[in-house]
């Protein structure tokens, strides 16, 4: 009965709250022509077909339950890396951060190091505990080493605190495909939101870490190839091969285009200085 409450509210709580408000997508000057919106419509189906294979293919090696939903522990660290990667530049880094950056113009490395210093510590802190249990989850653990009240806390803070990150990560998902194909944002919603639970439902976590893998590298060549170009046309020369190392030839363009965010920045190092 616990369980079907706690899923119930789940299933309940998180698409109200991402359908509460549609996103307003009016705002982009982006324009894109016939030819990038073909391109990125075809794109977007082969990824969506890439990622549905590779869990149907996943779904071979599920034979256990802990097989779906711990892989069989057998995930690599190099996968499980490039999966929390993924995880770490996701729609909320891609859209959200680069949106909420541009918009305030200031100093948010602060964000970024939370978001590297949040997934170090869950694996440093949770990980071997979960090994060591044998349990898939950490609130299997929590209640089978505090008891079951101390678990169903657990799991309705989880509930709760996955929604902001949920609810960001599904506007985006609405976002893209409302942008992409043109359609409406609730429609662009539940395709993406069937698409992700789909390949997830189908092969577990085994599907779940190879697809975040692949996800990873796409999302490391689609981050770092357009900034190589970008750097090269601007004239950053050999340093466009590795765009971090472009990016001090654009400073004197970056604090003309945008001074409110170099006013900031020095105001920020000012109050830190020793």
């Amino acid at each position: 009965m616990t369980r079907l409450i706690l899923a119930t509210l789940a299933l309940t709580s998180i698409p109200s709250l991402v359908f509460a408000q549609e996103s307003d997508t009016s705002f982009f000057e982006f324009e894109p022509t016939a030819a990038l919106s073909l391109f990125g419509i075809i794109y977007t189906i082969l990824m969506v077909g890439l990622f549905l294979y590779v869990g149907w293919i996943s779904k071979r090696r599920v034979a256990t339950s802990d097989d779906y939903f711990a892989a069989g522990r057998k995930v690599g660290g190099i996968s499980n890396g490039l999966a929390m990667t993924s995880n770490y530049m996701s729609l909320a880094t891609f859209l959200g951060f680069t949106a909420l950056l541009w918009k305030l113009q200031f100093f948010l490395v602060a964000i970024v190091m939370s978001f590297l210093g949040g997934f170090l510590m869950i694996s440093i802190a949770i990980a071997p505990s979960l090994r060591r249990w044998g349990k898939f989850t950490s609130m299997q653990f929590i209640g089978d080493r505090y008891g079951t009240t101390a678990k169903i806390i657990a799991v309705i803070c989880m509930i709760l605190l996955a929604q902001l990150y949920l609810i960001g990560q599904m506007k985006g998902i609405g976002n893209v495909f409302q942008v992409m194909f043109h359609w409406d944002y609730t429609t662009g919603l539940v395709v993406g939101g069937l698409v992700v639970t789909t390949y997830v439902t189908i092969g577990g976590m085994y599907g779940l870490s190879y697809n975040q893998t692949l996800q990873a590298i796409i999302m490391g060549i689609a981050l770092f190839l357009p900034a190589a170009i970008i750097l090269w046309k601007l004239g950053a020369g050999p340093a466009s091969v590795f765009p971090p190392f472009g990016y001090a030839n654009l400073v004197p363009d970056m604090i003309q285009a945008l001074p409110s965010y170099s006013i900031r920045l020095r105001t920020v190092e000012r109050n830190h200085s020793p």
